[in-house]
Parts: C-alpha cells; structure tokens; sequence
C-alpha cells in the first residue's frame, strides 16, 4: 500500500487540479501522510490555475488534508490573477475557498478582478451575478459589491428577464447589498410581465422576493398574468413552493386556480421525497381530496429505491392519516427494493417502517442493512445500531456488531466513539472489546482530543486492555498541547484512568509549553491542580499571571480565581500587581471584588493601595485610564466597598471628573451616582455640569432649580417671579 501511494504521488500529472483532488483525497483517506504531503507539494507548485472551480476543489482538499504549506505554495502563485472569469459561478466557488481558507488578500483582489472584468455578456445572466454578488457580500468585499452590482445595473436592460428564479436570486442580493439604484434599473424593466409563468418555483420565489421587498405593483402584475393557471403541473416541488407562498400571501382565488387544474394527478412521481413536500402543501392547503388521490398514486408508483423518500412518504401518508397508501406502498414491499448505499436514509426508511407498525418490513430491512451497511461512515453505523436497538432486532444487531468490529473506518475518532457507545449500548461486549482494540492500536497519539475522547468511552465501556494498548503508546509524550481546553481534557481522562505517569508526563509538558495566554489555562490549571501535579501548578500559575491578557476582564478574574484555589499566592500577588499598573479600571475593580468576596483583606489592601499609587504616579500612562467613565465607578466603588479610603483620595486627587469622555450616557450617570456615594460633592457637580454642556444628563438631579444663562445654578424660583416679557 505504502509503495503504491509514493509511487502515485510521485508520477501523477501535477498539473491537473481534477486528477490531483480526486487522488489526495484517496491517499488522505488510506491515511498515507507522507505521500499526501508529496503529492500536495507537488500540485501547490504545478497545478492548472485557469480553471477558478478546479482550483477551488484542490484548495479543499489541501485544507482537509492539512497541507498549509501546500496552500502557502499555491497562495503565493496568486490564483486570483490567473482565474479565468468567463463563468461567475465558478469564480463564486473559488472566492468561497479562499474564505474558508483564511486567504484574503487573495480573495480580495479575485473579488476586485471579477467585478471589473466580468465578461458584459455574463452579466445580462441573473443566476450568474447573483451567485457572485453573494459570495463578495458573505467575503466582505464591499468595494467589489458596489463595482459589480453597479456594472450589472448597467447591463440590467439586457438582462434575461424570463427566468423568474434568476431575476428573484438577483434582487434578493441587490437587497441584501443595500443597491438601491440597482433594484430600481432591474425593476424598471418590469420583469413580473416578462417572467416565464410555467416555472412554479420560479414564479413563487420571485413572488417572494416582491413580497419581502413590498413591491405591491410588482405583485399584482405578476399574479394578473394568473400564474395558477399556467404552472407546470408535473413538478411537484415547484408546485408545492408556489402553493406555499400564495398561501402565505393571503392569495384564495390563485390557490383554488392552482387546485382546480388537479396538480395531484399530474405529478411526476420520479422522486418520492419530493412528492411528500407535495403532499405537505395540499395539506396545508385544506385540499383533503386531492391528498388521497395524490397519496395512492404516490404509494403504486413512487421509486422504492430511493429509501430517504419512501420514508417521507411514509411520514406524509401517516401525518394525514393515508392509511390506504400506506397499505399499498408496503404491498410493494419497500424494505426490499431499498438502495442501502447510504446508511442515514436506510436509518430514516427503518423508523419510518417502525412507527408504521410494518414489523416484517423493519426485519427484512434490518438483516439487509446489517449485511451490507457501508462501515466507512462510524458515526451512520452507529445510527442504524441505534435504529436496529429501537426496533428490537436483535440478530440484525449482532450481526452489525461483528462486522462492525472488524472494519469499521477508524480515521474519524469522534464517529469510533459515537460507534462504541452505541455497542456499549446494545450489550455487544465482544464487538465493544474489537472494535477498541483496533482503534487504541491505529488512532493518532498526537490528537489529544481522539485520545481523551477515546480514553473516555474505553472507560465507560469496561476496556481496560485496550486503555493499556492507548496507553503504551504514550500519547502523554506525543499529543499537540493545542488547544489548551482539548489539552486539559486529556489530563482529566488520563487521571480518571488511574494513569499517573502519564498525567505527570503531560503535566510537566503542558505547564511549561501550553499557551499562557490562552483563557483555557484556567481550565488547564484546574486540572493540574485536581492531579496533584504541583510543580507543574506552580510553573503554569507564573507562566499565566506574567502573561495573562488583561483587556479581557472575565478571563483575569477566573484566572485569579483559580489561582487562589491552586494556593498560587506569588502567582496571585503578580497577576495584581500587574492588573494594577496596566489594566483598565473595570478590570481591577472586578479583581478587587472577587479578592473581597473571598475574604482576602489583605490582598484587597494591597491591590487597592497599588492601583493608587498607579495611578497617583502615572497621569498620562495607559495604564492609569481615567477616560472611562464605568471603569472608574467601578473601582470607586470596590474601594468603597473595601474600605480603602487612602485609595479612594488618591484617585479623586487626579480628577477623574475632568478626564472621563462623555461618549456614554449611563457610564456618565454611573460614574456621577459613584462620586455621591462615595460624597465626592465637588467631583460630582463638576462632572454634572461638563455632562450638561455637552448634553448628556438633564440638570435635574444636580441643579434642581435649572441654571442661569451664565450656566450658575439658578435659585428657587416660582412661575410668578417669571418676567411678564419673558
């Protein structure tokens, strides 16, 4: 295997995106790195970039696969300069990628390209531009929003307007973008008298688009060309989305035009699924008939290969109350015919059959399903064990199970455990006990959310062997320390699997290499500390508190709080004293608190006296931020709380009422309640009357009598002292 993925990676034609997509997503899939990494470089280097959706493909899987340094390959051959642009919609996919990617300079500039160099004539395409306008909307290209929606304005006079579909896709991003002028140009040319009527979908989803945007006019011309009576009646989908929305336009008369012409005996029955969207809409019509006549001819000739649709047959036959179709589709014997390649709509066909009551249909489909489910997906062989549980049988499950077991796909370790937990479940010991066998001796030590997650179900499943086998192969020493709640949730397995050698191991590395500024820490360092591992608490605690982002208030409290609880005093007494000198108010006025609430008066001193003394000394740092209004009524108010009055002088000394910004009206007003709680008069009606100038508290509670025109507080006064002139 080994031999033919190298050789493959090393003589496929590098130059087609196609072949390459198709061939690294198999490799990928065989779990066959190194050729991956090769054949990625490869392709980064060569690969076609003419064709923007073939790039597009490859862009995925290289993401998929992991190969960033493919990607920076490709990224830096400017993709964007080489797309070709003469199909909007495959420009749409590749400006996606590149936004999933994290590539924006390059989507920017394709999004620019695209917008000024569109070929006019795709332009006059409706579908083409609004694909396009949507992808720049959703990638934030405002500039090229504007360029191209303006270009498409321009060109609207030759645009298609007899596809409804297109011109509603087109409008709706129009108004999505906010391009009026755009809406105006394409309205002008009255596409409701243009829009080709014989597309139910179409039709209903510019209706739609007319309604949300309050187009009345447009409305009443669309529906006075009396669409009901030219809609194509053999599609059911379109048929029921037209039947929906005159529903939800109030619209009697269209529906009863629609149901008069009998669209129950004219749907094409090819797709089942389908159909039952259908039989949903005549039932939310009130068209009971039609849903009967509709329902038996579904239930003689509807596909039965197509499992997920007989089952939303099903589901529409029972909801109303069809029980003579339901009869007849399982005459045709469904569990039969059922194509079982795709194992979540065998799983929906089962449940469908189950709530139905048809017992041998749900066993005959069972034993099918259990011998032939595709084991490449855990987490739908999962479900159908699930289903199988529900439905009693028993030997169906056994027989998954088994299968199972030997050749489950291991490389999706999340969809292993939904599997184990599901045989756990079943009572398949055997099959639990294989099954994590296999997956303890192939599954990735450096993931540590596979491993903590697996070391989680083999503990609730009785595993103990293969925890032993997880465990020889020392993921302590090999798991990424990123990120750091995943990291922390590993040392808590690893300790609930009495595994200390490898909680000291792991330990020691996360405290000295795991990202102190990461808020997870806290988690991280609850989890050291419920270990036991003290030294590497300790290393973690200094770590933290000399890097912790301090703009983030929650974060520093929990952080503090934690490492009271780790008995971390340097840590505490550090992570203060920097809050003190660098965080804003608010920060250190909830650090106060939380030191308050635990009792800790003399860090609460300590902090107090540092802040002051921070703020006494540093008028003009960062650091010492009286513009904040709510910051400084908080500390004022934890130093109240507190009882620090020395601090409390210190900060009214620097006049926090003449630097706080006035921006805020409830940061003013909590900041003025602040300085009468704490009786700082003057601070308080020097603030008050800053606020009053500029208009952001009324006078009333500080100047109850008004003011003079000099801006003096005026004295009491009654409205017979006014001047009869006044």
């Amino acid at each position: 295997m080994d031999a033919l993925a190298h050789r493959a990676a090393a003589h496929a034609d590098p130059t087609d995106p196609v072949g390459i997509t198709h061939l690294l997503e198999e490799l990928r899939k065989a779990g066959a790195g190194e050729a991956v990494d090769a054949l990625a470089h490869r392709a980064a280097a060569h690969a076609d970039l003419t064709h923007p959706h073939k790039v597009a493909h490859l862009l995925e899987e290289l993401r998929k696969a992991g190969a960033d340094e493919a990607i920076a390959v490709l990224l830096d051959r400017d993709p964007a300069a080489h797309a070709d642009l003469a199909h909007p919609w495959n420009v749409a996919q590749l400006l996606e990628e590149l936004r999933k990617t994290g590539a924006g300079k390059t989507m920017d500039a394709l999004a620019l390209r695209a917008a000024a160099h569109a070929d006019p004539t795709d332009l006059t395409d409706p579908v083409g531009v609004a694909q396009l306008l949507g992808e720049f909307r959703e990638s934030g290209a405002g500039e090229a929003v504007d360029a191209l929606a303006l270009r498409a304005a321009a060109h609207a006079a030759h645009a298609d307007l007899t596809d409804p579909a297109g011109v509603a896709q087109l409008l709706g991003e129009f108004r999505k973008s906010g391009e009026g002028e755009a809406i105006a140009v394409l309205l002008g040319r009255d596409p409701a008298a243009h829009a080709d009527l014989t597309d139910p979908a179409g039709v209903a989803q510019l209706l739609g688009e007319f309604r949300k945007s309050g187009e009345g006019e447009a409305i009443a011309v669309l529906l006075g060309r009396d669409p009901a009576a030219h809609a194509d009646l053999t599609d059911p989908a379109g048929v029921a989305q037209l039947l929906g929305e005159f529903r939800k336009s109030g619209e009697g008369e269209a529906i009863a035009v629609l149901l008069g012409r009998d669209p129950a005996a004219h749907a094409d029955l090819t797709h089942p699924g389908v159909v039952a969207q259908l039989l949903r809409e005549l039932l939310e019509a009130g068209a009971g008939e039609a849903v009967d006549a509709l329902a038996l001819r579904a239930a003689a000739h509807a596909d039965l290969t197509d499992p997920a649709g007989v089952a939303q047959l099903l589901g529409e036959f029972r909801e109303s109350g069809a029980g003579d179709a339901i009869a007849v589709l399982l005459l045709r014997d469904p569990a039969a015919h059922a194509d079982l390649a795709h194992t979540p709509s065998v799983v929906q066909l089962l449940g469908e059959l189950r709530k139905a009551g048809a017992s041998e249909a749900v066993d005959g489909l069972a034993h099918r399903a259990a011998a032939h489910a595709d084991l490449t997906r855990p987490y739908s062989v999962a479900q159908l064990l699930g289903e199988l549980r529900k439905a009693g049988a028993s030997e169906a499950v056994d027989g998954l199970a088994h299968r199972a077991a030997a050749h489950a796909d291991l490389t999706r370790p999340y969809s292993v455990v939904q599997l184990l937990g599901e045989l756990r479940k079943a009572g398949a010991s055997e099959a639990v006990d294989g099954l994590a066998h296999r997956a303890a001796a192939h599954t990735d030590p450096t993931s540590p959310y596979s491993v903590a997650q697996l070391l989680g179900e083999f503990r609730e499943s009785g595993a103990g062997d293969a925890i032993v086998v997880l465990l020889d192969r020392d993921p302590a020493a090999h798991a990424h320390l990123t990120p750091t709640s995943i990291v922390a949730q590993l040392l808590r397995e690893l300790r609930k699997a009495g595994a200390s050698e490898a909680v000291d191991a792991l330990a020691h590395r996360a405290a000295a290499q795991a990202d102190p500024i990461d808020p997870a820490g806290v988690e991280l360092l609850e989890e050291l500390r419920k270990a036991g591992a003290s030294e590497a608490v300790d290393a973690l605690a200094h770590r933290a508190a000399a890097h912790a982002d301090l703009t983030r208030p929650y974060n520093v409290v929990q952080l503090l709080r934690e490492l009271r609880k780790a008995g971390a005093s340097e840590a505490v007494d550090g992570l203060a004293l920097r809050a003190a000198a660098h965080a804003a108010p608010g920060v250190v006025a909830q650090l106060l608190g939380e030191l308050r609430k635990a009792g800790a008066s003399e860090a609460v001193d300590a902090l107090a006296h540092r802040a002051a003394a921070h703020a006494a000394h540093a008028a003009h740092a960062a650091h010492a931020d009286l513009t904040d209004p709510a910051g400084v009524a908080q500390l004022l108010g934890e130093f109240r709380e507190s009882g620090a009055g020395d601090a409390i002088a210190v900060l009214l000394d620097r006049d926090p009422a003449a630097h706080a910004h006035l921006t805020h009206r409830s940061s003013v007003a909590q900041l003025l309640e602040e300085l009468r709680k704490t009786g700082a008069g003057k601070s308080m009606d020097a603030l008050a009357h800053r606020a009053m100038d500029a208009g952001v508290v009324t006078s009333a509670h500080v100047i109850p009598h008004g003011r003079e025109t000099d801006g003096q507080p005026a004295g009491p006064w009654t409205w017979s002292n006014l001047s009869p002139h006044f």
